[in-house]
């Protein structure tokens, strides 16, 4: 396990597109908080000039992280089977379930990273002229603890997320295909069956990796939210690994 660890962070240190897309998405988020300060000031939406704001804003952009997922979900485990490194591995006498663990926690590190990146990559230009904020402004996130709590268990709803995606890339294996599946099932899926649910079920809806960030990107945020959010995402991260190792080590490969 410890050695098929290594390469993976080999290979994700020394990827060139994941360098790439972090130093694209920490020029992009600072480039666009500097040209919105002036905007948010001038319409008196003062509350996005400050740190809380601009990451529950930056965090509220979904669809950017879902991107990152689908994205690298093709990159590093579809391009995998494609170069046939995993099935080099397999036959080589590595376990299924270490291979399958190994590449899904890289892939789940990478996607993380990126993600904090586009987050912070415009809250800290707003953090170095405006500051934290007040609570008449952002509530509980103008303080430093949640304003953590609030990024811990949006990391994690994120991570059930794009392990959705992983799970996808084992199943599918094809780069450009598990990029387009992940991105508009989960995307456009996810938005779909929540519109389409009643209101009765809908409410449960929210403790799905789909909607489980949302749970935690508000001014009035309490602990016990930070807590079950926190809670349901491993749950949900531990049940989609389970559940992917389970049907990889069922899997024929060709």
């Amino acid at each position: 396990m410890l050695s098929l660890m290594r390469g993976e962070w080999y290979q994700a240190r020394k990827s060139f597109a994941v360098r790439l897309v972090l130093v694209c998405t920490i020029i992009v988020g600072v480039c666009f908080e500097r040209m919105s300060q002036e905007y948010y000031i001038a319409n008196n939406q003062l509350e996005y000039a400050t740190v809380g704001g601009c990451l529950c804003s930056m965090m509220q952009d979904t669809a950017m992280c879902l991107l990152y997922a689908s994205v690298f979900a093709g990159l590093m485990i579809g391009g995998a089977f494609e170069n046939r490194t995993i099935q080099s591995e397999i036959c080589s006498g590595k376990k299924r379930t270490y291979v399958y663990l190994a590449k899904m926690v890289m892939y789940l590190l990478v996607v993380t990273v990126l993600s904090l990146a586009y987050w912070f990559s415009g809250a800290v230009v707003i953090g170095l002229r405006y500051g934290l904020g007040t609570s008449e402004l952002i509530g509980n996130l103008s303080k430093p603890e949640y304003l953590v709590g609030m990024v811990i268990a949006c990391v994690f709803a994120d991570m059930s997320l794009s392990a959705i995606c992983g799970m996808i890339g084992f199943m599918i294996r094809k780069t450009g295909v598990v990029m387009g599946v992940c991105f508009a099932l989960i995307l456009a899926g996810g938005n779909l069956l929540a519109a389409l649910l009643p209101e009765n079920v809908s409410k449960y809806f929210e403790y799905t990796p789909f909607r489980l960030a949302y749970r935690v990107l508000k001014y009035d945020l309490t602990w016990g939210e930070i807590g079950t959010t926190c809670l349901f995402s491993l749950l949900w991260i531990w049940f989609i690994l389970g559940f992917g190792i389970w049907r990889f080590q069922r899997t024929e490969l060709k």
